[in-house]
C-alpha cells in the first residue's frame, strides 16, 4: 500500500509539473487559444476571420474576450523579446540567426525578421560585394620600390579618365542640348496651365460625375478595401462623439427611401424587434432612429467596434455608409491602441 501510495503522488507532482498554465478567457473554445466564442452565432470564430491582425503584435488568448462578452485583457498584445510579426501572421514567430557564412544586415525587431547578406559583406549599411581585400595584405608583403612599381603600372588607366580634351567637347554638347529642350519645356508648361484653367471652367458638374463614379466603384467592395485598419478596430462609441460623420450617416439612412436599406434594416440585422423598431420610428421628430440604434449597440454590446457597423453596412449593400465611416478622425499612435 506505502509503494501505492508513493507512485500516486509521484504521478500527480508529474501532472501538475507538466499542466499547461497559459491563460484562457473562453471556456468553450478553450481548446482553441486562437479563436473566441461568438455570441451572435453562438460558435468559437477564428479571431483573425473577425479581427484584423497588427504588426509587432499578436493575438491575445481567446482574443482577450470571454464567454460572456467581456474583454479583461487588450485584443492584442506586443510581441516578446526574440519575436516578431510583420502583421501576416496570427502569432508572433521566432526570430531567426543568420548562417555564419552570412554576416547579419539588420537585427530582429517586434515588426521584421533578422536579415542576413548571402555571400556579400555589410559595407556603410548595405549588403555589397567587397573588392579586392587581399590588396592591402598583398602590398605589405612588398619592398618600398616594389610597391612604388606596382602602383605605377596602374596609373595609365587614371590618367586616361582624366584627359582633358574631352572635357570642352561634353561641356558644349550639353549646352546645345539645353538650348534645344529650353522652348519645348516651356511649350508643355503653357499647354499644362491652360489645360488645368480650362478644367477648371467646368465646375461641380464634373466633381459629380466623379462622385457618382466612386459611388460604383465602392458598390461591390469589401470593408477591407474602403477603411483603414486603425478605423476598423476604433470603438463603436466614436461615431456618436463625431457629429459630422453621424450627422451624414443620419441623413443617408434614416429616410424611408423606396428600394435602398434604411435604419430599420441596420435595426433588423442588429437583432432589434420590429416593435422596438416602430417606436424608434415614431420619436424620429424628437430624436434619429440611428442615433438611438447605435446608442443601444454600444450600451448592449460594449466590444464592438466601428468594423463590426461597417459589415453590418456591407451585408445590407449599403457601402456608401461605410465610405462616410472611412471620413472618422481616428489617432494611430500605437497599433495595439483599440485591442
Amino acid at each position: 500500500m506505502r509503494a501505492e501510495t508513493i507512485c500516486l503522488m509521484m504521478s500527480l507532482l508529474c501532472r501538475l509539473g507538466t499542466e499547461d498554465t497559459t491563460i484562457r478567457y473562453s471556456i468553450k473554445c478553450r481548446k482553441n487559444l486562437e479563436t473566441y466564442w461568438n455570441k451572435q452565432l453562438q460558435k468559437c470564430e477564428a479571431c483573425k476571420e473577425r479581427f484584423v491582425t497588427h504588426a509587432g503584435c499578436q493575438f491575445a488568448p481567446n482574443c482577450g474576450r470571454q464567454d460572456n462578452g467581456g474583454q479583461p485583457t487588450p485584443m492584442h498584445v506586443p510581441c516578446g523579446n526574440g519575436t516578431f510579426n510583420d502583421g501576416s501572421f496570427v502569432t508572433c514567430r521566432k526570430c531567426m540567426s543568420c548562417p555564419p557564412d552570412q554576416p547579419t544586415l539588420a537585427l530582429c525587431n517586434t515588426t521584421r525578421d533578422t536579415q542576413c547578406c548571402e555571400k556579400e559583406m555589410v559595407i556603410e549599411g548595405e549588403c555589397q560585394r567587397p573588392e579586392t581585400t587581399v590588396h592591402s595584405t598583398y602590398f605589405n608583403t612588398l619592398t618600398p620600390t616594389e610597391v612604388t612599381q606596382r602602383e605605377s603600372t596602374s596609373r595609365p588607366v587614371n590618367r586616361l579618365t582624366t584627359s582633358e580634351p574631352s572635357v570642352p567637347h561634353l561641356h558644349y554638347a550639353w549646352s546645345a542640348t539645353a538650348l534645344l529642350l529650353f522652348p519645348v519645356c516651356l511649350l508643355l508648361l503653357i499647354l499644362l496651365k491652360y489645360k488645368k484653367v480650362k478644367c477648371g471652367r467646368k465646375g461641380n458638374a464634373s466633381e459629380v460625375k466623379r462622385d457618382v463614379a466612386s459611388q460604383v466603384n465602392h458598390k461591390d467592395k469589401k470593408v477591407e478595401e474602403l477603411l483603414a485598419r486603425h478605423i476598423q478596430e476604433a470603438p463603436l462609441r466614436i461615431v456618436l462623439d463625431n457629429l459630422d460623420v453621424l450627422e451624414e450617416l443620419i441623413m443617408l439612412l434614416d429616410p424611408d427611401n423606396p428600394g435602398a436599406k434604411t435604419t430599420r434594416h441596420v435595426a433588423t440585422h442588429c437583432s432589434f424587434s420590429a416593435t422596438w423598431i416602430n417606436y424608434a420610428y415614431s420619436m424620429k421628430e424628437s430624436k434619429s432612429p440611428l442615433k438611438a440604434v447605435l446608442e443601444t449597440v454600444t450600451t448592449k454590446f460594449p466590444d464592438w467596434t466601428v468594423g463590426h457597423l461597417a459589415r453590418v453596412f456591407n451585408d445590407i449593400g449599403r457601402n456608401d455608409a461605410v465610405v462616410i465611416l472611412a471620413k472618422l478622425h481616428v489617432l494611430k499612435a500605437n497599433p495595439c491602441q483599440f485591442a
